[in-house]
């Protein structure tokens, strides 16, 4: 692990600000050309999508506010 944060380290805020919106265009793309994907991702409750959202920031926003 030790490796994976030295070299996140070497990248600027844009190059995460990339990463982040290139993730995003690639979900978009798997759920538009994959009709099964798709068809899953619609099935579940919006409130399920939401609580994951705040469930993966609260660990980056703690280490954020610590300090």
């Amino acid at each position: 692990m030790s490796y994976f944060n030295k070299k996140v380290k070497n990248l600027e805020v844009l190059d995460i600000k990339l990463i982040k919106w290139s993730v995003v265009a690639w979900t978009l793309f798997l759920i538009t050309a994959w009709p099964w994907l798709r068809n899953n991702v619609l099935k579940v409750h919006w409130g399920i999508w939401l609580a994951l959202g705040i469930l993966f920031m609260i660990r980056p926003l703690k280490k954020y506010f610590e300090k």
